[in-house]
């Protein structure tokens, strides 16, 4: 999306669960969602999510999730929008820079220490829903 004039992001949720009550080492398992939201003219609305959790005991560690939107200077559309994060084009902003701080920030001082992600977008175990 070339054609981007501003971005703004804003959270919406953030959850964070340490009931975990003997210091042990975990595995993690990350997750993200991109969510289009809504498409009309010339604006872009999508939800960005990263759950992290646990795989040993079952336990979601944190759900960050914030709200993008997208003003363009061109038309888009559900299609369009999708293909192009589909393709890895980065149409979010920093917002993956955002929820890595804010996890590593409210993770510091949990049993685990802090948790550091990758301020990108994690292919791996990411998934794009589109609400058309």
């Amino acid at each position: 999306m070339n054609n981007v004039v501003a971005i703004n992001s804003y959270l919406v949720k953030a959850e964070f669960g340490f009931a975990v009550s003997n210091k042990v080492p975990i595995s993690i398992e990350i997750g993200d969602i991109i969510e289009i939201k809504d498409v009309q003219e010339k604006k872009v609305v999508l939800s960005v999510c990263r759950t992290i959790k646990t795989n040993d005991l079952n336990v979601n560690l944190a759900i960050v999730e914030f709200e993008v939107q997208i003003d363009t200077i061109a038309q888009e559309t559900f299609e369009t929008v999708e293909t192009k994060l589909k393709n890895g084009t980065p149409i979010y902003g920093n917002v993956f820079s955002r929820i890595s701080l804010n996890i590593s920030e409210n993770t510091a001082f949990s049993r685990f220490g802090p948790i550091v992600t990758m301020p990108i977008f994690y292919q791996k175990n990411g998934t794009i829903i589109s609400r058309k």
